[in-house]
């Protein structure tokens, strides 16, 4: 199946079924500005939402969502830890459901100047590993 987004929030387009009626999208990096807006563009046109991140300020925002009238849910995780993911995703499942869409907006930078940087690391794993000693 295909989607595809309508961005104009028109009155045309709030009258039309909405795209992901029921549909769980489960986004990481969720409580930052691109991860929120994810969330209320998916939340608006009907979706049930899987808000996962790492701070705690997910857990209001999901509360904020779910008073704006979307059904939403956080988990508290960092996407590196592999089980705490898969836990996650299976407390979640059993609870609400299996994900239909998987939106990976979580980001990782070796350095807060990313643009500074000469190279980069591949991961935050060849990083951990290859900076501890």
């Amino acid at each position: 199946t295909e989607f595809k987004l309508d961005f104009k929030r028109t009155k045309e387009s709030v009258k039309m079924k909405k795209q992901f009626e029921n549909k769980i999208v489960a986004i990481t990096g969720a409580a930052g500005g691109i991860g929120q807006e994810l969330c209320r563009l998916f939340g608006s046109q009907g979706a049930i939402i899987f808000a996962i991140d790492k701070i705690e300020k997910v857990n209001d925002f999901t509360k904020q969502l779910t008073s704006e009238g979307t059904k939403a849910f956080p988990l508290v995780c960092d996407i590196t830890d592999f089980y705490a993911v898969k836990n996650g995703f299976e407390k979640f499942s059993k609870d609400v459901g299996d994900v239909d869409i998987l939106v990976n907006n979580a980001g990782f930078s070796a350095h807060p100047i990313v643009g500074c940087l000469l190279i980069q690391p591949k991961s935050k794993e060849f990083y951990v590993r290859h900076t501890q000693t």
